[in-house]
C-alpha cells in the first residue's frame, strides 16, 4: 500500500485543471501542453547578447518543416500550400531572417543553369564636381584607393556614383542600386562639407569613409585624429619646445567634430598659464601673413598645422624651420618626407571601410543600425628635419649604499 501511494506521488506542479493537488492527474505530455517551451525566438530575447544572423535550417526547425520546404515558402513557390507558405513566411519574419542577395543571386543562377562569372558590386557615392576628383585630394585619393583594391581582393566591384552628376538625386540613386542589385553603399570623403544621406537606406548597408555624414547613426571608419595631436604634442614636448601654437582650418576641424582644437586646448589647460596659447582657428581665405602675424605675437618657438604648405610659404618670410621655428604637420602626404608630423595611414582606413560594409552586407545588417560601428585609424609619426633633434637625457647615478664603492 504504501509503495503504491509513493508510486502516485510526482514532484511536478499540479496541472491547473487538476481537482487534486498532489496527484497525477495529467501525464507529463498534457503538462507539457499547457507549460510550452520557449522558442528560438524567446531564447534570444532573455539573453541581452547579439546573436547570430537567423539562417534558413534555423526557420525549419521552428517551423517543423524541411530545409527546402522552408526555401520554397518563401519563395511562393506554387507546389506549397497557401496555408503553409503564410506560417512558414510569419515564423521567419518574427525570428528576424533576412536573405543573402548575393547568395539568392548565384542560387537562381544555378537553377537556370547559367553561372555568369561577376563580381558583386558596391557604390562609391561622392559629390566631387568631376569624375574622380577625389585624385587631386593626396590623402583622400590614398584612401578611395585602398578601398578599390580591397574590394578587388575580396572579390567586389566598386563603381562610384557622383551626387552632382546632371540628373542625379537620392530617389534616382537609390532606383539604380536597386536595379543593379547592389546592396552596399560606401560614402567616399568630402571635398568641402559634410553630406546628408537623404535617401531610403533600409535595402543597403551603409559605411563612411572618414567623418563625412551628417547622419551620426550610420557606421564609420575615420583617422583617429584627437590621437594625431596627442602624438605631434608629445613629440613637441620630448625636443623641450615650450610656447607651442596651432594653426587648423576651421571647417576641417569642425568636419572631425573638434578631434584636433579640442585635445589642443586640453593641452594648453595643462600648461603653466605664461605658456597658454590660444588656437588659431582660420577660414579658408586665410593667408600667409595672418599665421606670421600669429607666431610673432604669441612668440611660438613650435607650431602645429594642419597645411605642409605652409612651410614653404613661412619660409618665403624668411621663417626656417627649425632654427627659427618648429614645424608639425597633422596631415602629410606620402611624398612630404623632410616634414615632421603625422602620416595619417588613410590606405589602411579605406581598406577597413570595405571590409566593415563586406561584414554588414553579409550579417544582412541593412538600414540604420541599433549601434553604429565607428573605427578610428591611428596614424604613423615621420621624423622628418623641420623640428629639432630630441634632447638625449642622461640619467643621474643613484646615490651609493653605505659600504658599497663606487
Amino acid at each position: 500500500m504504501k509503495r503504491a501511494a509513493a508510486r502516485r506521488t510526482t514532484n511536478h506542479p499540479a496541472c491547473p485543471t487538476d481537482r487534486h493537488p498532489g496527484r497525477v492527474g495529467k501525464s507529463d505530455a498534457a503538462i507539457r501542453r499547457h507549460l510550452p517551451l520557449p522558442t528560438r525566438l524567446d531564447a534570444a530575447k532573455m539573453i541581452n547578447v547579439e546573436s547570430k544572423p537567423v539562417t534558413l535550417r534555423d526557420v525549419a526547425t521552428e517551423a517543423g518543416c524541411s530545409h527546402s520546404t522552408v526555401s520554397l515558402a518563401l519563395r511562393n513557390h506554387p507546389r506549397i500550400p497557401e496555408r503553409t507558405r503564410t506560417r512558414v513566411q510569419g515564423i521567419a519574419e518574427r525570428m528576424g531572417y533576412r536573405s543573402n542577395p548575393y547568395v539568392q543571386s548565384l542560387l537562381s543562377q544555378v537553377r537556370r543553369g547559367r553561372v555568369q562569372p561577376q563580381r558583386a558590386g558596391l557604390a562609391l557615392i561622392s559629390n566631387y564636381q568631376k569624375p574622380k576628383q577625389w585624385r587631386n585630394m593626396p590623402n583622400n585619393r590614398v584612401a578611395v584607393e585602398g578601398a578599390f583594391q580591397r574590394a578587388r581582393e575580396l572579390g567586389f566591384s566598386l563603381e562610384e556614383f557622383r551626387l552632382t552628376e546632371k540628373g542625379m538625386n537620392f530617389t534616382r540613386l537609390e532606383k539604380i542600386l536597386k536595379a543593379r542589385g547592389i546592396r552596399g553603399i560606401l560614402v567616399a570623403p568630402t571635398p568641402d562639407d559634410r553630406l546628408r544621406l537623404d535617401m531610403d537606406i533600409r535595402s543597403f548597408a551603409v559605411v563612411s569613409m572618414g567623418q563625412s555624414l551628417l547622419n551620426p547613426s550610420l557606421s564609420t571608419v575615420s583617422h583617429y585624429h584627437s590621437h594625431s595631436m596627442r602624438q605631434t604634442l608629445e613629440e613637441l614636448k620630448e625636443r623641450d619646445y615650450c610656447r607651442i601654437g596651432c594653426s587648423i582650418d576651421r571647417g576641417n576641424d569642425a568636419r572631425i567634430e573638434a578631434g584636433w582644437s579640442a585635445h589642443f586646448q586640453h593641452f594648453q589647460n595643462l600648461s603653466p598659464g605664461t605658456r597658454r596659447i590660444p588656437i588659431h582657428l582660420r577660414s579658408q581665405e586665410a593667408s600667409i601673413d595672418e599665421l606670421v602675424e600669429y607666431t610673432r605675437v604669441h612668440r611660438l618657438d613650435a607650431l602645429v598645422t594642419d597645411r605642409h604648405d605652409y612651410l614653404e610659404k613661412l619660409t618665403a618670410t624668411g621663417i626656417c624651420a627649425p632654427k627659427d621655428l618648429g614645424f608639425a604637420c597633422l596631415a602629410l602626404p606620402t611624398s612630404q618626407s623632410r616634414i615632421s608630423g603625422i602620416y595619417q595611414n588613410n590606405q589602411r582606413t579605406g581598406s577597413l571601410s570595405v571590409e566593415l560594409l563586406v561584414q554588414l552586407i553579409n550579417n544582412s545588417n541593412f538600414g540604420v543600425p541599433a549601434i553604429p560601428q565607428h573605427v578610428f585609424t591611428p596614424g604613423e609619426w615621420q621624423e622628418g628635419t623641420s623640428l629639432r633633434a630630441k634632447q638625449i637625457r642622461h640619467k643621474r647615478n643613484a646615490p651609493l649604499k653605505r659600504g658599497e664603492k663606487q
